[in-house]
């Protein structure tokens, strides 16, 4: 149940405030033809730094199951997470398969989409602050992009706490 939004209490000596402005949206018929379906993305690797922590089980993963079993993602989209817990890909898939099934039940459809996406999803350890990362990061991805020939690139999320997101970025132009 959907409240409507609470008008924005303005200082003193500001007492207009602006009514509701409506813009008419324009619809084509390719817009109308595809309404209510979302479109396919492109392949590409998704990389999460912070693979290991709360963010990525609770929220990154989920939806991108999600977005999967939506078909909204293509059959060739990966994902590669990164954190310091030393881990191998099964353990990362292991653990993820726990996050996303934690809260529901699963028909048997939902359990044979999880084992193709699971396929899909990839792990390495390492320190954010050290370059030696980073460098592995290239070999990894070129390896993974070596399986994926159709890749439109790499797609960087920041799951990490603010201080090393500055040094992460830096490493990841140097790439």
């Amino acid at each position: 149940d959907r409240r409507a939004a609470q008008r924005v209490r303005r200082p003193r000596g500001q007492a207009h405030v602006t009514g509701p402005v409506t813009i008419p949206a324009l619809r084509t018929s390719a817009v109308a033809a595809n309404t209510g379906k979302l479109r396919r993305g492109h392949p590409c690797i998704a990389v999460i730094f912070g693979a290991a922590g709360d963010l990525t089980h609770r929220k990154l993963v989920p939806a991108l199951f999600n977005l999967g079993l939506d078909g909204a993602l293509p059959d060739t989209f990966m994902i590669l997470g990164i954190d310091r817990e030393a881990k191998d890909d099964a353990a990362f898939r292991t653990a993820m398969r726990d996050a996303v099934m934690a809260n529901a039940a699963w028909t048997r459809q939902q359990l044979a989409a999880w084992q193709k996406f699971e396929q899909r999803l990839f792990y390495m350890s390492g320190e954010f602050g050290e370059p030696a990362t980073y460098t592995a990061l290239k070999e990894r991805l070129k390896a993974l992009d070596a399986a994926l020939p159709d890749s439109e690139g790499d797609l960087f999320h920041l799951a990490i706490p603010p201080s090393p997101n500055a040094m992460g970025i830096t490493h990841l132009s140097e790439r």
